[in-house]
């Protein structure tokens, strides 16, 4: 409590003062390089440490979210001149419950890793039958596989929320946005060709600032070089889902 007298006039202001920066304190935008939080991904500890205060046992419970499963906040090469953007990985596959190749290959994304493979780059079986995942990516970009032959397949996939889910829903904000919201600030400040698949509004809709002060939604939805899939309940990646001119962009970008 103040006291009363001329004394506390310094104390006053000082108060005011911290107050009136609390109030205009301007919204958070990615680091130059944020701390990948993702690096620490077990089978043991499959929550983002940054995450944990929000992500409980209770709130996953509550709103479908699976955390026996290993998280999938992005997959694919990061170097890649193509960034996908995507709602969230879905339902996850039981069957490679600790599988400790599956592990690999998702530490190795997670890292961004060079070599020793990656999610979906890589077959994973198990007892005579392929990840659910590699399926689901093998059969939606098929076409575009196709139209590139020879070359690898070189996408970048970025999710929106990171953990799987039974269905979709009004998800939180976490912390770990904030490496998300960096990569996507990265792929724009490089000029790569950015493709919405799922979750336009979602995506719009993110008030936090890339380093240049705008907001990352505002600068998305403005952004030259951004190509809208028609489909969002169907994702295959194939040329009826794409204006033509946006088609022969996603292909000339990836020969």
């Amino acid at each position: 409590m103040f006291r009363s007298g001329k004394k506390d006039k310094p104390q006053r202001l000082l108060a005011m003062t911290k107050t009136k920066t609390a109030i205009t304190a301007t919204p958070s935008s990615p680091k130059s390089c944020p701390s990948n939080p993702w690096t620490g991904i077990t089978w043991a500890d499959t929550v983002a440490s940054c995450d944990k205060g929000i992500i409980t046992s209770a709130y996953c419970s509550a709103k479908g979210i699976d955390i026996d499963c290993l998280p999938e906040p992005f997959s694919g090469n990061i170097d890649s001149p193509v960034v996908c953007l995507n709602g969230n990985p879905g339902p996850a596959d039981k069957c490679f419950h600790g599988d400790p190749t599956f592990e690999k290959l998702t530490i190795n994304t997670l890292k961004h890793s060079k070599t020793g493979g990656r999610l979906w780059d890589t077959p994973l079986e198990k007892s005579g039958k392929l990840h659910d995942g590699y399926l689901w990516f093998q059969e939606r970009t098929k076409e575009l596989r196709s139209a590139i032959c020879p070359k690898d397949l070189n996408l970048f996939m970025l999710e929106f929320f990171p953990y799987h889910t039974v269905k979709s829903f009004n998800f939180p904000s976490l912390p770990s946005d904030e490496y998300r919201n960096y990569l996507l600030c990265q792929a724009m400040k490089e000029g790569k060709l950015i493709v919405m698949l799922r979750g336009r509004s979602r995506w719009f809709a993110i008030k936090d600032t890339c380093c240049d002060g705008e907001k990352i939604g505002e600068k998305l939805s403005n952004y030259p070089n951004l190509i809208f899939h028609r489909n969002p309940r169907s994702v295959y990646i194939s040329e009826r889902n794409f204006e033509p001119s946006d088609w022969e962009k996603l292909v000339n970008a990836l020969k």
